[in-house]
């Protein structure tokens, strides 16, 4: 077996937690990437519900920790093994995760869960954001 977590580095994008359709996307704080050549969305939902609202994940990139700019095509990998995600990655299904990889080369990436539909109900749902290939290891 090999060591993993020498490679790899940890923040929570968005806290476990029920969320509801409110109007506006949840967005989470800038995330820093210096030191990193890439990074792995992880979206995890747990009890969707039964309401018939859609939740989906994308990310936005920049130089600076405003990181408003949409990624370039091709930057963002989908949840599917070599799928390029031109469209956010939708959580379908309950008691799942879903992944997607950001690979572009700006410092900076800020993470966006969309709740839309016609439901009134609210799904929990976490996004961690797990960044790998460092330039230096080991990572702390």
């Amino acid at each position: 077996m090999r060591d993993l977590r020498s490679d790899y580095n940890g923040t929570i994008a968005l806290a476990f937690a029920a969320k509801a359709k409110s109007g506006s996307p949840f967005t989470s704080a800038a995330i820093d990437l210096n030191g990193f050549e890439g990074c792995m969305i992880v979206a995890t939902a747990g009890a969707l519900g039964t309401e018939v609202d859609t939740y989906t994940v994308s990310c936005t990139d920049g130089a600076t920790n405003a990181a408003a700019d949409t990624p370039v095509a091709g930057y963002l990998l989908g949840s599917a093994v070599h799928q390029y995600a031109t469209t956010p990655v939708a959580i379908d299904t309950s008691s799942t995760v879903k992944l997607a990889s950001y690979v572009g080369g700006k410092r900076w990436i800020k993470v966006i869960l969309t709740v839309a539909g016609s439901g009134t109900g609210s799904g929990v749902v976490g996004i961690d954001v797990i960044r790998g290939h460092p330039k230096y290891s080991p990572v702390a």
